[in-house]
């Protein structure tokens, strides 16, 4: 068997790890064994949220390779639905958004993300993470570059750009996870912001 397709289909995907179902009205899975590896596409339309998310994806398998390569674009798709605790994404439910862009990543056969490069933006959403803030941030739009790093944990953030309502707080940096502790080093740049705002946060 050298080539396995699923066109034209609708499903439904019940997640067990999350507890959501996802209604797909439309996907085309094609799943190709060459040579020297293994390859997939997948074109999706998901229903279920308050606008259809759409995912365009590719997958490489190299033959004798620890790790699977994938290539992801993406339109209105929640970020907190990607929260699995196998891939360590949990922080993700606090980003009540919905991104479009490009994803990267290369995972490890135990599902854990080595390495991924980013791109997305959101217009409108909210952030809930008391370790950051002790509100929920509402913001008008976001965009999010950077690359993360598994082994040791480090997340560059090459551009981070959010409007919470007419600022624009700009950041780039470097975090790095050294034995549970975490040490950041970046700028922060903020367009203009009244005084009296400064209680928000």
């Amino acid at each position: 068997l050298k080539q396995f397709s699923i066109l034209d289909a609708k499903l439904i995907v019940d997640d067990l790890i999350t507890g959501a179902s996802w209604d797909i009205p439309q996907a085309d899975l094609v799943v190709m064994r060459q040579d020297n590896k293994i390859t997939a596409s997948l074109i999706a339309n998901i229903d279920g949220f308050d606008k259809s998310a759409r995912v365009i994806g590719k997958a490489a398998f190299p033959a004798g390779s620890q790790k699977v390569d994938v290539k992801l674009k993406v339109k209105n798709f929640p970020v907190d639905q990607l929260a699995y605790p196998i891939l360590r994404l949990e922080a993700l439910k606090a980003f009540k958004m919905k991104v479009s862009g490009s994803i990267n990543a290369s995972f490890g056969l135990d599902g854990k993300i080595t390495n991924s490069h980013f791109d997305v933006a959101a217009n409108r959403g909210r952030i809930n993470e008391p370790l950051l803030w002790e509100r929920v941030l509402p913001f008008k739009s976001l965009y999010f570059r950077g690359r993360y790093e598994a082994d040791p944990a480090a997340l560059e953030i090459e551009r981070f750009d959010i409007n919470v309502g007419g600022s624009i707080v700009s950041l780039t940096g470097i975090g790095i996870t050294v034995d549970d502790e975490l040490t950041f080093a970046g700028r922060l740049n903020v367009n203009r912001m009244s005084m009296s705002d400064l209680q928000k946060y």
